[in-house]
């Protein structure tokens, strides 16, 4: 900060990704929305390297880590946002709350997640008084005490 200058861009195998945050001293975490939305309406061009969009995943959103000190990427938790169709077109977050527990807000559905070494431990939606609707999240925050 006191520089006011970028020190590094990061680009990887992910897609409309924000929320990041420290993992530990060496490690980003973000959430993956794994959408293609930056580039419906800007005119940016899709990245030249489609090898990317495998590992991503298709329409399925993820988590992704990144090393700072060796520079490589990882995918938290990929066999459980695939075999639950975890996916926020927009938007969505990700929270550590423990090294193997973190909460994942599937935005745009209105559905939250706890997941834990892998597993769903809680799921839910939070119902609206008007039948067939449910109130959307909007960037929940977790507070530890």
């Amino acid at each position: 900060p006191s520089t006011n200058e970028v020190i590094n861009v990061i680009e990887g195998p992910f897609f409309a990704q924000h929320d990041v945050d420290f993992l530990n001293d060496s490690t980003l975490v973000f959430f993956n929305n794994n959408s293609y939305v930056v580039w419906s309406n800007n005119g940016k061009e899709a990245p030249p390297d489609s090898t990317n969009l495998v590992l991503s995943g298709n329409f399925y959103s993820n988590i992704m880590s990144y090393n700072l000190r060796n520079k490589s990427f990882n995918v938290i938790g990929d066999s459980v946002f695939k075999a639950n169709g975890i996916y926020s077109h927009t938007e969505g977050q990700v929270e550590f709350l423990n090294p193997s527990t973190y909460f994942v807000e599937e935005q745009n559905s209105g559905v939250i997640w706890i997941i834990r070494d892998d597993k769903v431990i809680y799921k839910n939606v939070f119902k609206s008084q008007h039948d067939g609707y449910h109130h959307l999240t909007n960037w929940i925050r977790i507070i530890k005490s």
